[in-house]
Parts: C-alpha cells; sequence; structure tokens
C-alpha cells in the first residue's frame, strides 16, 4: 500500500517492533507534523485535523496502548486497526469514497465516529456521520458499516 512520507515509521510509534515511551512518541508525532507543514502546501483546514489528531492522541494516551490489526485491504487502499478501546480506519485512495463500506471491529458493540477528515470543518464532504453504528455479523465477520 502506498502512503504519504507522514506515514512511514507509524509502527514503530505504535510499539509494533519495540516498547516505545509514550510523551517520545508524541513528540515525534508532533516533530513530523510540523516538519510537513514546513514542506507542503497544507491547507488551513488540514493543520486543523493534524492539530486535533494530536490533541486526541494525548488526550486519549493512544501512544500508551497496543494495537491490533484489523483491514489491510491493498486493493481498495484502506487500513483499520484497534488501538486501546478505539478502532481506527484509514482511507488512502486519492478519489474512492469508501462510505458504507465494511469496517471489522474487535467486538460486538455500539461505535460512535470521534473525528473524520471527511468533516466540514476539515475541508471534508461531510460524508461520514457523527452517529452510533451498531455492529453487525457479515460473511462472518463482525463489523460496523
Amino acid at each position: 500500500m502506498e502512503v504519504s512520507a507522514l506515514s512511514f515509521g507509524a509502527s514503530s510509534l505504535g510499539g509494533v517492533f519495540h516498547s516505545i515511551k509514550e510523551q517520545e512518541a508524541i513528540d515525534k508525532a508532533t516533530e513530523a507534523l510540523d516538519n510537513y507543514r514546513k514542506t507542503s502546501l497544507a491547507t488551513a483546514k488540514e493543520d486543523a485535523f493534524e492539530k486535533a489528531m494530536v490533541a486526541f492522541a494525548k488526550k486519549s494516551r493512544l501512544f500508551a496502548s497496543k494495537d491490533r490489526q484489523l483491514l489491510v485491504d491493498n486493493l481498495g487502499k484502506r487500513l483499520a486497526f484497534q488501538k486501546g478501546s478505539g478502532v481506527y480506519a484509514f482511507n488512502f485512495h486519492p478519489t474512492a469514497s469508501q462510505e458504507g463500506s465494511f469496517i471489522p471491529v474487535p467486538e460486538a458493540g455500539t461505535y460512535k465516529v470521534v473525528m473524520s477528515t471527511d468533516d466540514f470543518c476539515f475541508g471534508g464532504m461531510g460524508r461520514i456521520y457523527h452517529q452510533q453504528y451498531d455492529s453487525v455479523e457479515e460473511n462472518g465477520a463482525l463489523g460496523i458499516r
């Protein structure tokens, strides 16, 4: 799967290959985003999303928990994983919206969208609704749509 240079090294920050210090991971993620801002034409809305993402990571202690891979879809350029009690889904496709696609989840329950690059405030089209999604079983797999 091809992703941006910003994504390079995220496995190390997630403790996949070795243990990490939470503050060090936060500092490295912040540094990577700062470097991205300096070398790109990032819009104010992209910048707002990055700041919100780092604030969320700090508040939820994201880097202090282990992760579990839920989906790697090279053809559709989608990725989903569990970290702590959250499920994180990413669409790296430059033109295809993944609205309504099946996202695997680790256990039955109700899930809620917390933040999305598709939110209007981040320059998106507003296709991802911030509502509750109940897990469903499809073809023997548990997930949400």
